[in-house]
């Protein structure tokens, strides 16, 4: 990685002085301080006992590297010759690192009678914090910090300024993934510790790790860079925070902390202006390249701010948020969700339901707003409607009748509710054994169509039509010539691919392999020989938009791609592949199919209660013009519910 940044005339000028200082004494070490200092990079922000540092591929005895470490300022320490460079702990933190073997012994020596270790720490904190000052008070407080440092002898942890250098070095090497996998597990490991400000995601060097040793292999394609993806240092550094301020927002949701959220939101508000100038340039890009940009990241923490206004039940912020993003006309998938909110919170909760409908007149008119929003808040209109409030527009104005498809009803036995599971709502018996088995309502579907003519089934959702797609387009997919879709060999995919750029770039390519499909096995192309042959050199190839093992072998997908038919297969795939980002979610459940004579049947599975979402809507529609058998199976229980 480091080796690619220094070759490349775009990106290294964008370290300078003590960047790239840093970086080229990393460079210096001996192999085997790089290689423990990338296994430290990789584990959670915290402090470790030095003897329990053990990586016995790289040597037996780590005490010369993790010197040499400490000695060069790669990592921090807690007990060292020079006292100037150590680093001192409270007594909180140094038990914090204690194990609860090295604290029973703590215990003893204290003539403490405690058995688990937070009993240990709470009365040891408790002796430290003695409210009665006296003579011996603070000289006892050292002793007990001198005795855990001998217990514990050195403990190391990464330096936080190094790691921040190390951690722009992989955004600027894969900054989507830097945006999107934020490691925030490092949050305030200990106590009263900062914790540094880059978010580079473990997983990445893992990645590039196990690429080494041959145990993941990537796509083979080629990179090709004539962009740099920051234009500057200032741009690299105003991700960088832009990037820092998401990764906080998001902990603070995760754990809860909404008013903490808030303040974060606020204080990153006040640090960038989402100015005309940078909006501009923000519609300028490309819309993979978008991401990558500072705007991007303070309109995802916008997003992020009406929803935690939302959990404050600060309503009216809410929707002055919700409105200012909408102002921006922004073009996203989150747009009509946006929408959505807005008209929501002013009917229940500020209780004005002439502006809700003011709100879905503007939604229904944007032509920037997905298909299946319009289906959800024209649904929401006609709710309006019927409660007698003063409509001016159409519930149905602009849309066109969806095609909906034939429902059956099958019967199963229900659990009792306080056994059900998420995945598990329906009993079973087993025809071998007479047991009685846990199921989904999915499973129980399966059963059924099994019994009714289609002895194979997946429930696999979009993931099906995806791998599918994967399989016919592999070729155009990681084709070379589309220039900064692939900026490093670690990649599983083109970063256009979830996007417009990615069927632009490639229009002729992919309009003609749709007409190939259609043919299926046409005098120019033949795409079970494409199957086969794709599957033979890319079986078991890292790409997150196929799933290997969902088929048993290269003949089950080639027999569903058969069973589907070739003009529903095809216009499912254009539909994929130019309406990016929202068609990945709300296919059906389950395909079934015989190979011979060759049929399948496409199933949205429902359970009791349960209810076709306006996606899913949009879905069976579009099949259904497409000549495809769908089918709406409804699960209902039994009469007797006893087990």
């Amino acid at each position: 990685m480091i080796d690619s940044i220094m070759d490349s005339e775009t990106d290294w000028p964008l370290f300078q002085g003590s960047d790239a200082d840093l970086i080229e004494k990393f460079k210096a070490l001996d192999p085997s301080c790089q290689e423990l200092y990338v296994r430290l990079y990789q584990r959670k922000y915290m402090w470790l006992a030095g003897d329990k540092i053990a990586y016995p591929n790289i040597a037996t005895d780590l005490s010369s590297q993790l010197d040499t470490l400490f000695s060069e300022g790669f990592l921090d320490c807690t007990i060292s010759c020079n006292q100037n460079s150590s680093v001192s702990l409270t007594v909180a933190e140094l038990l914090h690192i204690l194990p609860l073997k090295r604290a029973k012994i703590l215990s003893k020596y204290l003539n403490i009678n405690c058995n688990t270790k937070t009993e240990i720490v709470r009365f040891i904190l408790n002796l430290c914090n003695n409210r009665q000052p006296n003579l011996f008070s603070h000289s006892r407080e050292v002793k007990i910090k001198a005795k855990i440092n001998n217990l514990l002898g050195p403990c190391y942890r990464v330096n936080a300024d190094r790691k921040n250098v190390f951690g722009r070095c992989m955004l600027v090497y894969d900054a989507v993934s830097g945006l999107f996998q934020e490691s925030t597990s490092s949050a305030s490991s200990n106590p009263g510790n900062n914790k540094p400000i880059s978010r580079c995601t473990p997983s990445q060097f893992s990645n590039i790790l196990l690429a080494s040793m041959n145990k993941v292999i990537y796509p083979n394609y080629e990179v090709n860079v004539t962009t740099p993806m920051f234009s500057n240092r200032e741009e690299l550094l105003a991700y960088e925070k832009a990037c820092n301020y998401l990764a906080d927002v998001r902990h603070a949701v995760e754990t809860s902390e909404y008013k903490h959220a808030l303040e974060i939101c606020l204080e990153a508000e006040s640090n960038s202006q989402l100015s005309e100038e940078l909006m501009e340039r923000y519609s300028s890009l490309p819309k993979f390249a978008r991401r990558c940009t500072p705007t991007s990241v303070y309109i995802r923490i916008k997003s992020f701010k009406f929803e935690i206004l939302q959990r404050l039940k600060r309503y009216e912020l809410a929707c002055d948020v919700l409105r200012e993003l909408l102002n921006q006309n922004i073009t996203t998938t989150k747009r009509g969700y946006w929408f959505e909110r807005l008209a929501l919170n002013l009917e229940h909760h500020l209780k004005d339901p002439k502006a809700a409908v003011a709100v879905i007149a503007d939604a229904l008119k944007d032509s920037k707003v997905l298909p299946s929003y319009h289906i959800s808040l024209s649904e929401r209109l006609s709710k309006l409607k019927k409660n007698k409030i003063v409509v001016s527009i159409s519930a149905d104005e602009g849309l066109k009748p969806l095609l909906e498809s034939q429902q059956i009803t099958i019967t199963g036995r229900l659990l009792p509710k306080r056994t059900q599971t998420a995945k598990a709502r329906f009993m079973k018996r087993v025809e071998e054994n007479g047991d009685m088995i846990l199921c989904s309502v999915e499973e129980l579907a399966l059963d059924h169509y099994r019994e009714n003519g289609f002895p194979i089934g997946l429930h696999a959702e979009g993931s099906t039509f995806l791998s599918l797609f994967s399989l016919l387009m592999w070729d155009i997919i990681f084709i070379s010539g589309v220039p900064n879709v692939f900026r490093n060999i670690y990649q599983h995919l083109p970063l256009d691919f979830n996007t417009e750029d990615f069927y632009l770039s490639r229009k002729s390519l992919i309009d003609q392999r749709l007409k190939h499909i259609q043919e299926w096995n046409g005098p120019d192309f033949n795409c079970n020989a494409h199957i086969r042959l794709i599957w033979k050199h890319n079986r078991g190839v890292r790409c997150t938009s196929i799933n290997w093992d969902l088929f048993k072998s290269c003949e089950s997908a080639v027999d569903l791609a058969m069973c589907i038919g070739s003009k529903v297969l095809a216009g499912v795939m254009r539909y994929i592949v130019t309406n990016p980002g929202y068609t990945r979610s709300g296919l059906p459940d389950l395909v079934v199919w015989q190979p011979s004579p060759p049929k399948a049947k496409i199933v949205e599975v429902k359970g009791p209660g349960d209810q076709l979402s306006a996606k899913q809507k949009v879905w069976i529609h579009t099949l259904i013009s497409l000549g495809a058998d769908v089918e709406v199976c409804r699960v209902e229980a039994n009469a007797s519910r006893k087990l």
